[in-house]
């Protein structure tokens, strides 16, 4: 892992009002090469954690760093430029348009060679290639979330941001989508997974972060994390040993 690390989000409080944080004092790193794992259960400020670092909330306190360098309150718009990309879990691609015409109006945030980007992705995702010329919304859902994924990485970010995306597709379409995160962290690419699926989740990355009540609850190595009894805790909606009254979402 490199001295700087590709995400640093240091005491972040963020929510949708003013005055309103759903997440508070976040702390959350992810290094060079890396996939960190975000998982809880539901409400808890998964999402949301996401959507602050990539712009989409009222950011109350906190930082967040990049490759060192502040990204706090920059509009969504003009993260590209600072490696982000981030993976929606809906609407996170066109469907009226082609295969094609989506990695192309993608790589319009890439420099002059932006079609060589669009290659790499052809190549990292076969799938894609076959499917080139067909419209995007009579993909399988697992083939629009590989679409999502080119149209991010076309732009050749450092930090890939993903809210669940396994979201409504069949088992082995969620495998598949998972399976292909590690080739593209290996490059370098640090990735933070938001993901329901926690087993899944736990297995793929390298450390996690547990989140309840918009509050960190837990970190360590992901794999370490799969027989942790708090999880189970968590994910039947009860409240760690030694807390006494549920916070408000």
């Amino acid at each position: 892992m490199s001295s700087v690390a590709r995400l640093d989000v240091s005491e972040l409080t963020a929510g949708y009002v003013a005055g309103m944080p759903i997440i508070s004092s976040i702390d959350v790193t992810v290094g060079v090469g890396e996939i960190v794992a975000v998982i809880g259960p539901n409400g808890a400020g998964k999402s949301t954690l996401l959507k602050a670092i990539a712009g989409l909330c009222h950011i109350e306190s906190g930082a967040i760093h990049v490759d060192g360098t502040e990204v706090t309150g920059i509009r969504t718009d003009k993260l590209t430029r600072s490696g982000i990309a981030f993976v929606p879990q809906i609407e996170n691609i066109f469907r009226s348009m082609t295969v094609e015409q989506n990695l192309i109006l993608a790589g319009r945030r890439c420099d002059k060679q932006a079609s060589s980007h669009v290659e790499k992705m052809l190549s990292l995702f076969p799938l894609l290639k076959k499917t080139y010329k067909k419209r995007a919304g009579e993909l399988s859902g697992g083939q629009r979330q590989f679409l999502a994924l080119a149209m991010a990485l076309v732009a050749e970010p450092g930090l890939l941001l993903l809210d669940e995306p396994t979201a409504g597709l069949a088992p082995i379409a969620g495998q598949e989508v998972l399976s292909i995160l590690r080739e593209i962290a290996n490059p370098g690419v640090g990735i933070l997974l938001v993901e329901q699926n926690a087993k899944a989740a736990l297995g793929l990355a390298d450390r996690a972060y547990v989140l309840a009540d918009g509050h960190n609850q837990h970190e360590g190595e992901a794999r370490a994390m799969l027989s942790d009894p708090v999880l189970g805790e968590i994910y039947l909606g009860g409240r760690r040993r030694g807390d006494h009254a549920a916070k408000p979402v």
